[in-house]
């Protein structure tokens, strides 16, 4: 799947979201995908596999879409702060809080 097609994906899933939102969350998915292929015995409760795919998600948007990373560096801040928080919860609820933090963020465009 290419990027377009990530977009497209995520973007119908969630249609209030704007295009900064979406490619932060294809950043994000991407990422995930890369980690779970280079290795396949990834234990999802691990904090540093997350911290990994943030900050990677973070790296990679940094550099591709400059002026989006700008827009949403905030919330890559929070999102790293919060992950461990999270996953002493478990791991369902870190997808829905990444979303809700992703979401909250067109309250505030």
């Amino acid at each position: 799947m290419n990027n377009n097609e990530r977009f497209d994906r995520i973007k119908a899933k969630h249609p209030d979201w704007s295009d900064d939102q979406v490619w932060m969350a294809v950043s994000l998915d991407l990422q995930q995908d890369a980690t779970i292929e280079q290795n396949k015995d990834v234990d999802p409760n691990d904090p540093n596999i997350w911290k990994t795919i943030v900050t990677k998600a973070k790296g990679w948007l940094q550099e591709v879409l400059p002026v989006v990373f700008e827009k949403v560096k905030e919330i890559f801040n929070t999102l790293l702060n919060r992950l461990k928080e999270w996953i002493a919860e478990n791991v369902p609820v870190i997808f829905e809080k990444i979303t809700e933090l992703i979401s909250g963020f067109t309250r505030r465009c």
